[in-house]
């Protein structure tokens, strides 16, 4: 699920830290996603414009 990073916060205020990825390649998407599905824990990612046009 997609959600804003304010209802992130709000949802965790008090009760657990949030990750937060820099990215810069398909590779590293793919593990994000498969290690945070797994543990169904919430994250942010984080990716420059550099990264954007490679990934």
């Amino acid at each position: 699920m997609i959600v804003t990073t304010k209802k992130l916060f709000e949802h965790a205020y008090g009760k657990y830290a949030l990750g937060a990825y820099n990215i810069n390649n398909l590779e590293q998407i793919e593990g994000l996603f498969k290690g945070n599905l797994q543990s169904q824990a919430p994250f942010i990612i984080q990716i420059s414009r550099g990264a954007r046009s490679y990934t």
